[in-house]
């Protein structure tokens, strides 16, 4: 609403300056447009709003998506920071012992699960050579 309280209509040239960022609405000029009215409308729309429309709907969906993933890393971080701060009680509340040997425990977990990792690969790598070998010889005899 304007000043006097009175409603006041958005031009076409107003929300194509509003929006001259972007390259498609930048392919739009008022000059270029038929003076033709059913060449500048369809459905009853004018043409430009459409496609300004179509901008600003798949600008809404991409910022609907990174909300989502923002919510996501959000609920990943609070366990992981509840997690932590649970180790960490567990670790005040431990003797020095118990606290080296709480350490060594997550550590040579750590370990066993890179070499789980590794073995892993190597045992695939090694089915790979296999598979392979077996072809090679099959080709010579």
């Amino acid at each position: 609403m304007s000043e006097n309280g009175k409603k006041h209509s958005i031009s076409r040239e107003s929300l194509l300056k509003m929006f001259s960022g972007s390259t498609v609405l930048d392919s739009i000029s008022p000059k270029a447009a038929s003076k033709d009215p059913i060449a500048e409308k369809e459905n009853n729309v004018p043409i430009g709003y459409q496609q300004t429309n179509k901008i600003m709907m798949q600008q809404i969906r991409q910022l609907k998506l990174d909300v989502a993933n923002g919510k996501r890393q959000i609920e990943d971080l609070r366990k992981e920071n509840f997690r932590l701060s649970e180790c960490l009680h567990a670790l005040e509340a431990a003797t020095e012992n118990e606290r080296v040997e709480m350490i060594l425990n997550e550590r040579l977990k750590k370990k066993l699960g890179q070499l789980a990792q590794i073995s892993k690969r190597c045992i695939e790598t090694m089915e790979k050579h296999k598979e392979d070998f077996t072809i090679v010889l099959s080709d010579i005899g």
